[in-house]
Order: structure tokens, then C-alpha cells, then sequence
């Protein structure tokens, strides 16, 4: 297996939840956490290989917190 790297900020937890996730960020469990209720939305969206295999999958989130709390803490937290 790979080290993990590049520049994302904690990029080793971040490989972990995508690994445990199937390469999907979006099917990685929540924070134990709340969002904030205001409205600012993001899209997230990754395109690239996934150990070899093309991906692209994207997801709406009302705000940028909650795009982190919902995606686990990790894959976005930048």
C-alpha cells in the first residue's frame, strides 16, 4: 500500500475514510456532530481515478461545515 500524500491538510485520515468508503466520499459516515443552520451552499466534487478506475461523483451541502461534519471530518477539511 501507498503512503499517503500530496498537499491535503490530513491527508492519511483522509485516505482512510475514502479506502473504508468503497473510494466514494459521498457514502462516508457522518460526524457525531451538528450543522449550523445558516445557508451557504457548496458543491463537492471529485473526477480522477480511483485504483485505476475512473470516478466523478459530486454532492450538494447547505454550507461549507456541514459539507466537512457529513463527509466524516476528514475528506474535506481543508
Amino acid at each position: 500500500m501507498r503512503a499517503a500524500g500530496g498537499t491535503h491538510p490530513d491527508a492519511a485520515a483522509a485516505c482512510d475514510d475514502l479506502i473504508k468508503a468503497g473510494g466514494d466520499f459521498r457514502k462516508i459516515p457522518p460526524l457525531p456532530a451538528g450543522c449550523p443552520t445558516y445557508y451557504s451552499p457548496v458543491v463537492a466534487t471529485v473526477q480522477g481515478l480511483w485504483r485505476g478506475t475512473p470516478v466523478s461523483a459530486s454532492a450538494r451541502y447547505t454550507n461549507a461545515v456541514c459539507a466537512n461534519v457529513q463527509t466524516g471530518g476528514h475528506i474535506l477539511h481543508f
